[in-house]
This record gives structure tokens, C-alpha cells and sequence, in this order.
């Protein structure tokens, strides 16, 4: 587990804009591996808490990519620190870089995997309540 996460981590480095191909190919991998979920859900993580901000959105995309095409597992363990996640990407984000966290953050709202939104109620919810402050 602990090998595949320092070789998703690597792959991640590629991520440093806003890359289809390189979305594709990481969310690919995820999908290949879901053993792994746990070990690709905390490198994505980890990758978004440490890059810089202008990377942080691609990452977010990675995400979002993961969860949409992929589903569960990984709607589930992304939404354990999903709050965390955004917040605090948005807090060190510039202000066009804010909404386009928050356009993403809508299409989550939509119904998915034959659930009402794509992560679990609690989270979003939360979310909802700091992008209205």
C-alpha cells in the first residue's frame, strides 16, 4: 500500500496544470486500483494540502474526476476529509480561483451513483453552509 501511494504521489507531480490527459490518466489509475483506493485517496490529499495554490485547483479536478468517473469506493473516503479538503484550498486560493472551486463544488449538489449528490449528506451540507458565509 505504502509503495503504490509513493508511486501515485510521483505520478501526481506531473499534475501541474490543468491537464485532461493527465486527469485522465491519474483517474484511470485510481480506477485500475481500487484495492489502493485508500493509498490513491491520501495521496490526492496530500498532493492538494502541498502544492501551491495555483495547483490546487487541478488537483481538486483529479478529485472530482476520481469521484465522478470512479465512484465508490472513493466518493466515500473523499468524503471523510472533504471539508477539510476544499476549505482549505479555498482559503489560500485567489478570488477567480474561489469560484471556480465553487462551480465545481455545485455540480457535486447533483444527483449521482443513484444518490441525491455525489458525496454523503453530511459534508455537503457542511460546505454549503461555508460557501454561503
Amino acid at each position: 500500500m505504502d509503495e503504490f501511494k509513493k508511486g501515485y504521489l510521483a505520478a501526481l507531480d506531473e499534475l501541474t496544470f490543468n491537464s485532461k490527459p493527465i486527469i485522465n490518466n491519474l483517474t484511470m489509475m485510481a480506477q485500475t486500483n481500487i484495492p489502493f483506493a485508500p493509498a490513491v485517496v491520501d495521496a490526492v490529499q496530500l498532493h492538494i494540502s502541498r502544492v501551491k495554490p495555483q495547483l490546487k485547483l487541478p488537483a481538486l479536478y483529479l478529485l472530482d474526476s476520481i469521484c465522478k468517473n470512479v465512484g465508490p469506493p472513493y466518493t466515500d473516503l473523499f468524503a471523510q476529509n472533504l471539508y477539510k479538503t476544499i476549505t482549505e484550498a479555498y482559503t489560500l486560493v485567489d478570488n477567480s480561483t474561489r469560484t471556480q472551486i465553487q462551480r465545481l463544488f455545485l455540480t457535486w449538489l447533483q444527483p449521482m451513483f443513484h444518490k441525491p449528490t455525489l458525496f454523503p449528506e453530511d459534508p455537503t451540507k457542511k460546505l454549503e453552509r461555508f460557501f454561503t458565509k
